[in-house]
């Protein structure tokens, strides 16, 4: 997979998430999703924002247990350009589903 791609915060989290018998079968598939795109990726790019969200929540072990895919990291600098075509993306969405304006969720999915 080309390498010009960067990743979401949720992808790192949802991919280093320890999987037991008690998760939910939805996060289980969040799960193996995420780990399935990041092991196609020679170097996983995340933004420097992205990066910091992902690394407060880290729990060593999930560091250990992932150390392959966490070696593979490499965070980038946000400048005005990558800013610019996020705020492109969340707009473009925005047009096609109904988002709450409070946190910002699809309401197809909000609780």
């Amino acid at each position: 997979m080309t390498d010009r791609s960067m990743v979401d915060a949720n992808v790192l989290m949802f991919a280093f998430r320890k999987i037991d018998e008690k998760t939910a079968a939805d996060v289980k598939q969040w799960h193996d999703a995420s780990l399935a795109l990041l092991k196609r990726f020679n170097v996983i790019r995340v933004s420097a924002i992205a990066w910091m969200e992902f690394e407060r929540g880290l729990r060593p072990d999930d560091r250990a247990r992932l150390s392959s895919i966490y070696a593979k990291i490499q965070s980038e600098v946000v400048d005005g350009r990558i800013v610019d075509r996020a705020i492109a993306l969340m707009h473009a969405r925005n047009l096609r589903e109904k988002i709450c304006q409070k946190c910002k969720t699809s309401l197809d999915t909000h609780v």
